[in-house]
């Protein structure tokens, strides 16, 4: 818990706090010659497939990857105001030679 979520809630707030102070970056349409702001980029925050699906003998792991869900869900509703969009990205599982073992 203390890395998976905690450790994605600091670093998701500092990074929050730094782009916030960011002037928007601007676009004029080619069309119409009009200037409109494009908000202040993304964030994306990494977590793991296993906060979608829980799998046998990992409470504590999949339990902190729901955390992350609900951390970046409400980061992303909080930055609507300052123009930051928040999301995640899941990969799925690689085969390695980790994941053999398992």
């Amino acid at each position: 818990m203390a890395i998976n979520a905690k450790g994605t809630m600091l670093v998701l707030r500092a990074v929050e706090a730094a782009m916030a102070k960011q002037k928007p970056r601007m676009h004029q349409s080619p069309r119409h010659g009009t200037w409109r702001s494009r908000g202040r980029d993304s964030i994306v925050v990494l977590r793991s497939i296993n906060g979608t699906m829980v799998a046998p003998g990992m409470f504590s792991y999949v339990a902190s990857k729901y955390a992350v869900i609900g951390i970046v869900k409400t980061a992303s509703i909080d930055n609507v105001k300052n123009h930051i969009r928040v999301n995640n990205v899941a990969p799925a599982y690689t085969e390695t030679a980790m994941w053999k073992r398992v």
